[in-house]
């Protein structure tokens, strides 16, 4: 029996989840916090301030529309290798192992939340917040980096 993949356990939580109930289907706009450990700020929010020494990448969420958009994207910010896979798996493993970033906090940044993956479906999304939270738990971590993801609600 083979092992089955991060992204493809992500993906069967998610369906799990959703199709429990009709009324448990996640809303764009109150993402469920089963999936969700990035802070997710609304405009009313001052803006984040970050000192020197944390390395923070910013995307814009109205670029990162399709995960193919954000895979390009988060690949360059976060200087993913060039093997880089873009996919879910892919990006947790770049993830968990931020040490070309040269710093010890990394802070990703989306700008625009409420369009982030909006073409997307919204098990999607989901997976791709699942992974955001398990590469910012300190037993995923190969590099000894705080990692955060924060989004950025117009």
């Amino acid at each position: 029996m083979r092992k089955s993949t991060h992204c493809e356990r992500v993906a069967e939580r998610s369906i799990k989840c959703l199709s429990a109930t009709r009324s448990q289907f996640v809303q764009r706009n109150e993402p469920s916090t089963r999936f969700l450990s990035m802070k997710i700020l609304s405009a009313h929010h001052q803006e984040p301030t970050f000192t020197p020494d944390v390395f923070v990448a910013e995307i814009d969420g109205a670029k990162a529309r399709s995960l193919r958009a954000f895979y390009t994207r988060i690949a360059k910010v976060l200087h993913f290798p060039n093997y880089f896979g873009k996919n879910l798996d892919a990006m947790f493993d770049c993830l968990c192992s931020l040490e070309a970033v040269g710093k010890q906090e990394v802070v990703l940044l989306i700008r625009n939340y409420d369009f982030f993956l909006e073409k997307e479906k919204s098990a999607s999304l989901e997976a791709c917040l699942k992974v955001f939270r398990d590469a910012e738990l300190p037993e995923n971590r190969t590099d000894g980096v705080v990692f955060r993801a924060i989004g950025l609600k117009l």
